[in-house]
This record gives C-alpha cells, sequence and structure tokens, in this order.
C-alpha cells in the first residue's frame, strides 16, 4: 500500500500568509515580494511534508470560487472578511502559482472541481482511494475522516490530529454549528456532557431530537441542516459524480529539475532551488488514486 499526501491548497496559503507576514495597517506598510514570499513558502512546506512522510505522491485540492453550499444555505461562508486583509489578493496569486507549478512542472496531481471546496475533493479521494492518505490542513474538520488509513496533520500547530470517536466529533460540529462558516448551532448553550449521553443512548437521542426551541424549530431538524454542509459524506451525488471524473480522468504531468529550477530562477527565486535536494521523490511519482 502506498502513501499520498493530500494537501487543502487555500488553508495552506492562508496559514503560510499570516505565519510569516506581518498584517499591515497600511498598503505603504506592505512588504515587497510578497506573492514571492508566500508562493516560496507554500513549496518548501509541501515538499517538507512529502519528505518526512515518505510520500509516494502528492495531491493538491483547490477551491471553486462559488460552491454547491450556497445552494441550501445563502449565508454559508458571508460573515469572512479575509478579504480584507491587504495581502489577500497576494495570497490567492501565490496560491494559484503554486498550483501552476505542481501542475506543470512536477508529476503531482492538481484537482479543483466547480462548485466545490478542497474538503469535498480531499472527502471524496478518502473514501474511494486503495492507498494511505495523509491529509496537509489545519482545518479541524477532516478529523471526521479520520481512519486506519487517512491521518490528518497541522503544519500550523505542528501537529497530528487525533480523535477518539470522530463520529461524535462530527455530531458535535453539526450541533455546535461553525461561527466561520456563518454556520448556527442546531441547539444553542446545550452542555456537552448532554450530547454525550444523547450520542451514547438512543432514548436520549430520540428527546433530544425532538426537542423544540423557542424560536419554533426542532433540534433534530436543525442537526440535519447541519449536517449536510458540514458532514463531508452528504455531498449532493452530481458533486460526488464531477469529483470522481475529476480524480478518475485527470493525466499527470512529469518532473523534470532543469524546468523546475528554469521555472524559479524567472522568478528570481533561483538561490532556493535547493529545496528540491532529497526531496524529488513524491514529484516524479503519480499518485495512485485507485
Amino acid at each position: 500500500m502506498k502513501t499520498n499526501i493530500i494537501i487543502d491548497l487555500n488553508n495552506i496559503g492562508f496559514i503560510t500568509r499570516f505565519s510569516k507576514l506581518k498584517t499591515p495597517k497600511t498598503i505603504r506598510q506592505k512588504e515587497k515580494g510578497a506573492e514571492l514570499l508566500i508562493f516560496h513558502e507554500m513549496v518548501s512546506l509541501i515538499l517538507k511534508q512529502a519528505h518526512q512522510n515518505k510520500a509516494d505522491g502528492i495531491v493538491l485540492a483547490m477551491d471553486s470560487k462559488k460552491v454547491w453550499r450556497r445552494d441550501y444555505y445563502d449565508n454559508y461562508k458571508r460573515s469572512s472578511t479575509t478579504n480584507d486583509d491587504l495581502y489577500f489578493e497576494d495570497t490567492i496569486n501565490a496560491t494559484n502559482r503554486v498550483a501552476e507549478f505542481f501542475a506543470q512542472y512536477t508529476s503531482a496531481t492538481v484537482i479543483s472541481v466547480p462548485r466545490c471546496e478542497a474538503d469535498d475533493i480531499i472527502s471524496v479521494w478518502c473514501q474511494m482511494t486503495v492507498n494511505k492518505t495523509i491529509i496537509i490542513s489545519s482545518d479541524k474538520d477532516y478529523v471526521q475522516l479520520l481512519n486506519n488509513d487517512t491521518t490528518l496533520f497541522s503544519p500550523q500547530q505542528n501537529t497530528w490530529r487525533t480523535s477518539e470517536d470522530p463520529g461524535f466529533d462530527l455530531f458535535l460540529k453539526c450541533i455546535r454549528g461553525d461561527k466561520s462558516d456563518t454556520i448556527r448551532s442546531a441547539y444553542p448553550r446545550i452542555r456537552e456532557v448532554k450530547l454525550k449521553q444523547a450520542w451514547d443512548d438512543n432514548y436520549h437521542l430520540l428527546n433530544l431530537m425532538e426537542t423544540v426551541l423557542p424560536d419554533g424549530t426542532k433540534v433534530g431538524d436543525n442537526l440535519d441542516f447541519n449536517a449536510k454542509l458540514i458532514d463531508l459524506t452528504r455531498q449532493p451525488p452530481y458533486i460526488r459524480k464531477e469529483i470522481r471524473k475529476s480524480l478518475q480522468n485527470f493525466k499527470n504531468g512529469r518532473f523534470n529539475k532543469l524546468t523546475a529550477i528554469k521555472y524559479l530562477k524567472d522568478l528570481n527565486l533561483g538561490k532556493f532551488v535547493g529545496m528540491f535536494d532529497y526531496k524529488e521523490k513524491a514529484l516524479k511519482r503519480a499518485p495512485e488514486f485507485r
């Protein structure tokens, strides 16, 4: 069984930006060359993770601009203020440049599916691949995918995320909602001990689901609504079909160290070509999906 690392590329782009660049108060205080700095740091991080984990292949998953979740919930991620950041465009451009580099100059798989987020792509990959997968992301939502063949590493915390019960963690997340994604709680202010009691006992679970809140909504209905947005196994069938088709039909490029080095030199990043040393294995091999 082989091991692939799969990268939530947009997530890695923004955690790189915030770890490497101080937030400027005015545009005059912006650092010059921010886009290339983020690009270099992202490539270095990906190569480091591939090397340290002895990966046989690299997969980069990217967000689409318009996502299917807004068909169900128009307010999904509407509160995000990320694009107010003065380095927002630099981060997006750097992320796209990283995708271009790996797609054109390596054997890595770079996947973007219309109307899908990276977590949709990563979820379908993990559910369908016959190989081991290491997810690289700071997003804790991926904990729900953990099993014997799927692990999750957060480069932001520099730690492996684990879970004693991924199913309960998902249940808890669907009840709590997600403020960052503007997903409301299915049962505001309920204590976790009550939720654990319901998770362990069907009688208590049924009572919980039938509870009617002051706004007239039923907890079970709220939970089901949130699960459609949060549970990474519940994408609409047509979305899952498009992702599978993209993964199965993707054609990988080939790694050529000389052309990769020339690409970096053309960006005036020639001094960083040493980052390929001893880290070429995963760049030469196309990741195996099936």
